[in-house]
């Protein structure tokens, strides 16, 4: 019998990984399993004709938040034109309402909690033409089970990467799992009614795993334990492994600051990794009303420790909850901005089915989508139009701060301007409106810089000013050249150059003005330096930046350089070049310089 299992990502990246498909094709020995990839981007029609070229007698889906809609609409175009094929679903999204999800769909049979357990038996019975097993989480429109589907020894499941049914040379990302469940119980997770206790791998099959995951040049692991730092002692044991096996792989996990400690910390920094960090919200008395806490001044000295270690590590923030007010959310956001995260994620609140917050919305007056998202349109402290205005905020917070890569200068400006990090964005966004401006990528440096002069004029803090612009225009260079897919190669000696030769400037070249040397400006803000504008010049110098031999290059030019480097942003002929009024032998010169040093190619 054939059994194809489908996983619709939300986009194409290296998170793209049907891991939860591979888990039950580890446990599927005796029948014919097949993994289909699919994206968002395509139709549900496209996906049920593609998948009946393949004539499977099952075919099962993982449902997620993301992919609810098109599976379901997948299902019934798969039922409309071959009603015989049986429908499997399981995941998250099913196992929060199996029945829900069994009325409202044409799905034959649905699998709450751990598929592994229970898709061989199914499978079994459907091939044996034998009635679906009785068995913890099996639904169909006969069995409603009482209790889930849970595997109490984890390792007793075969593993997807052993077995081989993840195919790591598919992509070079991976989702890992080292442990299942949560000790914790926030009511707007799914870990709120799960078993409360981790169930984490031996030792020896990480070591097995992180072999694969070597010698298949995995580059980055997402790490879905929902508290990956737990065990103090486990999480050391397993970072000296990474830092042994995989030194190069780039890992993210989910942690909570409780456990963080000097030692953790230092672990933490022997790896290339980014942390994730679930604050929620500074008010100690709203996380209390879902299950959580917070001590401000411990978690500010825990993200200080971090910074120290040099680690990167993002916030989450969750507009919506029970108890916060609008203001509350701006206090939340100032208070994560002053940590100086590498990132700020913000989200609404989801009042998911199957959470504790879901079955006691009423008791909060939280008012939600009936449907997925299941996003809160109403709390007992904010209105729909407050829901609004902190979705706005959000936005332009992610705007200005992610987007705009603001990690090294948010605070500065913050200090400098006197503004709250929260009326800093509520700045930038008036900003946005009154100028019209429409922000993309490769914009949004430039309108960042003008949206800072304005400010540091009115207060008359020009000098401090170019500190802020030169940081911002050194780190978008940095950025950029980081991006570039090519770099400037050094040329043999004995260039030839004729006149029929056509030349321009290598694509990873960019010109900008400092007040100092951009590196010793670096240097100065790393090590923390009071005045930095009493090292600034009268008048600012002219940079060029490049990427030569995949390195970071840059050299000062004076006038006669940067009149040619700019003639240059479009191809020339040597001719053009010596026909030009002011050309002067001291050009042949700079020329084959700049040819030799690489910012200047011959095409």
């Amino acid at each position: 019998m054939k059994l194809l299992l489908v996983t619709v990502h939300l986009e194409h990246s290296t998170r793209s990984i049907p891991l939860a498909a591979a888990c039950l094709k580890a446990v599927v020995t005796n029948h014919d399993v097949e993994i289909k990839n699919y994206y968002l981007e395509q139709s549900a029609e496209e996906i049920s004709q593609d998948l009946m070229k393949e004539n499977p007698d099952v075919i099962g889906f993982s449902v997620y938040l993301w992919n609810r809609p098109v599976v379901v609409e997948t299902i019934a175009a798969l039922k409309k034109s071959h009603a015989h094929i049986k429908i499997l679903a399981g995941g998250p999204e099913v196992s929060a309402d199996p029945g829900g999800f069994l009325n409202s769909s044409l799905t034959d049979i649905v699998m709450e909690g751990e598929g592994e357990l229970i898709i061989s038996g199914i499978l079994d019975a459907i091939s044996e033409q034998k009635p679906i097993p009785s068995l913890a989480g099996i639904w169909t429109e006969n069995l409603k089970p009482a209790v889930t589907a849970v595997c109490h020894d984890f390792n007793a499941l075969p593993s997807p990467i052993l077995s081989g049914a993840l195919d790591l040379s598919q992509n070079t990302g991976l989702l890992w799992e080292l442990s299942r469940g949560c000790p914790f119980a926030c009511e707007f997770c799914f870990e709120s009614k799960g078993l409360g206790t981790p169930r984490t791998l031996k030792m020896d099959r990480i070591v097995a795993e992180l072999e694969m995951i070597r010698d298949n040049k995995i580059t980055q692991v997402f790490v879905l334990d929902p508290t990956f730092n737990t065990s103090k002692k486990r999480v050391l044991e397993i970072l000296k492994l990474l830092a042994e096996y995989t030194p190069e792989t780039y890992y993210y996990f989910e942690i909570r600051s409780e456990f963080l400690d000097e030692e953790t910390a230092e672990a933490f920094s022997t790896i290339p990794c980014t942390l994730q960090i679930g604050l929620q919200s500074s008010s100690d008395r709203v996380l209390r009303n879902v299950n959580r806490s917070l001590n401000p001044e411990d978690f500010r000295e825990k993200m200080e420790l971090l910074s120290r270690y040099g680690i990167s590590y993002g916030l989450d923030l969750i507009y919506g909850l029970p108890g916060e007010s609008l203001d509350g959310f701006r206090e939340s956001i100032s208070y994560a901005l002053s940590l100086e995260p590498n990132h700020l994620d913000l989200f609404p609140l989801a009042v998911l089915p199957g959470t504790v917050l879901f079955d006691h919305a009423s008791d909060f007056k939280l008012r939600h989508q009936k449907s997925d998202p299941y996003l809160i349109l109403e709390s007992d402290r904010m209105t729909t139009e407050d829901i609004k205005k902190a979705g706005i905020l959000s936005d332009g917070t992610n705007e200005l701060y992610n987007t705009g890569k603001a990690v090294s200068w948010f605070c500065r400006a913050c200090f400098e301007l006197e503004l709250k990090a929260v009326v800093l964005i509520e700045q930038w966004l008036k900003y946005k409106k009154t100028c019209s401006l429409s922000i993309n990528e490769e914009s949004i440096q430039e309108c960042i810089v003008l949206f800072l002069k304005d400010l540091y004029e009115i207060k008359e803090l020009y000098e401090e000013f170019r500190v802020i612009r030169d940081l911002i225009q050194l780190l978008d260079i940095q950025s950029f050249l980081e991006e570039l897919p090519e770099t400037a190669l050094t040329p043999e000696d004995g260039v030839e150059l004729k006149e029929e030769c056509l030349i321009s400037l290598h694509p990873s070249v960019r010109i900008e003005s400092f007040g100092m040397h951009p590196l010793e400006l670096l240097n100065l803000l790393e090590s923390g330096s009071g005045d930095i504008t009493e090292e600034y010049e009268s008048s600012d110098s002219n940079w060029i930046f490049w990427s030569r031999e995949w390195e970071f290059c840059l050299e000062q030019v004076d006038d006669d350089r940067l009149a040619f480097l700019n003639y240059l942003k479009s191809p020339r002929q040597i001719s053009d070049i010596k026909s030009l009024s002011d050309y002067s032998s001291r050009m042949d010169e700079i020329i084959l310089e700049s040819i030799l040093e690489g910012y200047v190619q011959i095409l």
